[in-house]
């Protein structure tokens, strides 16, 4: 089966991920080559962190699903987006201007990475308060979070979802982080593994060295629920 990944910078221009549709079609390239065959685009929507134009997303998600089918690559893209939490982010939700994943139940929520707990924790109730289905984006980028495994039962138990990127399971983070997002699996404790791609350098979009990882480490009904079948479940607006 084809791996999915639910979170990436590839829709180009439009925030700090790819630059530009050349930066974006090598971006896919590689995740064809990686055995990627969905992507949840989510760029950023942030007020510092590019265009927030929705539309303009749209239509250049139309003309990146054309360049792809050009180059003779089947890739299957959905819309999405990686929503940085602020106070008044429940109402752009409620409104329209803050878009779910593949307009579904589902969102992503980002914050900055120095944010206390108590403000995680009441920032995703606030926005499951909207009838939303939270998603924390990378949460072994979080300090209050790091080697809290405790705090991400927390999360988990409070109706969060829980996503990981496919870099820190494979230790480019470096090793105390691979060693916290191992005990999160060991517990059950993770979702989704993406690849929160910014580039297609350093930050390209790579899952199979991860997939292959979680297969030998924790066998492969568990690498496939979370790199291909809870994503599926998102695009599908299924229930977890």
């Amino acid at each position: 089966m084809k791996l999915v990944d639910m979170h990436c910078h590839v829709l180009p221009g439009v925030d700090d991920g790819a630059r530009n549709m050349e930066q974006a079609i090598s971006m896919i390239k590689i995740a064809s080559e990686e055995n990627i065959g969905t992507m949840v685009l989510t760029p950023h929507f942030h007020p510092a962190k590019g265009n927030q134009d929705i539309a303009f997303w749209k239509e250049t998600l139309k003309q990146l699903e054309e360049k792809t089918k050009e180059i003779g690559i089947e890739m299957q893209f959905y819309l999405g987006s990686e929503l940085f939490y602020n106070h008044d982010l429940p109402d752009a939700i409620d409104n329209g201007l803050a878009i779910s994943m593949s307009d579904s139940d589902y969102v992503l929520m980002e914050f900055r990475f120095e944010s206390e707990y108590s403000y995680i924790k009441s920032a995703l109730r606030d926005v499951q308060a909207t009838g939303k289905r939270v998603i924390l984006a990378h949460v072994e980028r979080y300090d209050c979070l790091i080697g809290r495994d405790d705090r991400i039962e927390e999360l988990s138990a409070s109706g969060a979802y829980i996503q990981v990127n496919a870099s820190s399971v494979t230790g480019e983070l470096g090793k105390p982080i691979k060693k916290f997002v191992k005990k999160l699996m060991k517990a059950d404790l993770i979702d989704f593994i993406a690849t929160d791609a910014h580039s297609d350098g350093r930050r390209a979009p790579r899952m199979k060295e991860c997939y292959a990882y979680v297969v030998k480490k924790f066998g492969q009904d568990y690498a496939d629920r979370l790199m291909i079948n809870n994503a599926l479940k998102i695009v599908n607006n299924q229930d977890i």
